[in-house]
């Protein structure tokens, strides 16, 4: 029987071509980025894999300078063939490495995450709000030893952000003196920006004044302190005292697991273990909002409960339902009394 048959491809003993993309692959996990690249001759499956797995790219200025010029000029051909990278991390000093980010901007369309980090730049920054102004959702900026107008002009450029619902803005900067100023466009930002859901503002200085209202504030950085944080630092403080309690002490434990409890008991047990807790007497007569009370089980109670009864009906302010069997003038006075000390708080008498 004759059949169609793909004939089989032989290659040398000394050819990668013969290993698969596991091999090809379980090598590449041994060796760095620059040594994928430059054996990216070896294989069909070395050429494949050492562009399909990677996926973020790190450069520094200082890495940029020690790469040969050659490579350079080669840096945007690489990114096209790198499709799958969805990270950058970029540190920003140099001319060379701020035309290297506009290459990545330019040949990414599927970023998730973006750090850069450098100079500040103003003419950047606009580059970069005009690329992602329709797409980007999220954006922290590190505002370091800047003046007022730098900051100012930084929230003018964001506010072209029209997709952007997350912001952050880290603020530490010695020559702005007051924060008032800066804060002024906070206004573009909410006329222009309108998906913001979220807002996150950090600064050092001044806000004793600017925003006495603030309650509690929290610094988590290697700094020295400015007279306004060392005020506040120093005011005094009117603090809520916590509560301690025993460990046997169901004080301790909140409503919800004190409501668990209770559900696991009779009506009799709730009262009974009452004085166990401040949660337990509040959820008690909270949860209870029908009595059902037959003459067999009112013959059964001792006469202190009897007397008691009023009492726990008045506790029991959510009732809304009463069934009582009255067969003599013993359930008779109890549904007197019942009426008489709820008269205020039933809106429904059954029986």
């Amino acid at each position: 029987m004759s059949t169609n048959r793909t004939p089989e491809e032989y290659y040398p003993k000394d050819s990668f071509e013969r290993f698969g993309d596991d091999l090809c692959q379980l090598i590449l996990s041994y060796l760095s980025f620059k040594e994928c690249f430059q054996f990216e001759c070896l294989s069909k499956q070395w050429q494949r894999l050492v562009f399909k797995n990677v996926d973020s790219l790190i450069l520094s200025d200082k890495q940029l300078l020690k790469l040969p010029v050659r490579f350079r000029r080669l840096l945007s051909s690489v990114v096209r063939k790198c499709a799958n990278i969805t990270s950058i991390d970029i540190e920003i000093n140099s001319e060379a490495t701020e035309r290297v980010f506009k290459v990545f901007m330019n040949s990414y369309k599927n970023l998730n995450v973006i750090h850069v980090r450098g100079d500040e730049d103003l003419d950047l920054l606009k580059v970069f709000v005009n690329h992602y102004k329709y797409e980007l959702k999220s954006i922290d900026i590190d505002f370091d030893d800047c003046d007022t107008e730098q900051v100012v002009d930084g929230m003018i450029e964001l506010s072209d952000l029209n997709a952007l619902t997350k912001l952050t803005l880290r603020m530490n900067c010695a020559k702005m003196n007051v924060i008032g100023e800066p804060l002024g466009g906070m206004k573009l930002l909410g006329d222009d920006c309108k998906h913001i859901t979220r807002l996150c503002l950090k600064f050092f200085d001044s806000i004793h004044t600017q925003l006495p209202h603030i309650q509690s504030l929290h610094i988590r950085n290697n700094l020295v302190m400015s007279p306004g944080i060392e005020n506040c630092a120093n005011m005094s403080t009117n603090r809520t005292q916590e509560e301690y309690y025993p460990k046997d002490s169901l004080d301790r434990f909140g409503d919800d697991l004190c409501g668990l409890l209770l559900s696991y008991l009779s009506f009799e047990d709730c009262f009974r273990f009452e004085c166990l807790s401040k949660q337990w007497q509040r959820l008690v007569f909270k949860n209870v909002d029908t009595i059902i009370l037959s003459e067999k089980q009112l013959m059964l109670l001792p006469i202190r409960s009897l007397r008691l009864l009023s009492l726990v009906v008045r506790k029991c302010t959510n009732i809304t339902s009463i069934d009582i069997e009255i067969y003599s003038e013993t359930t008779e006075r109890i549904a007197a009394v019942i009426v008489i000390s709820g008269e205020k708080v039933y809106k429904h008498y059954i029986h």
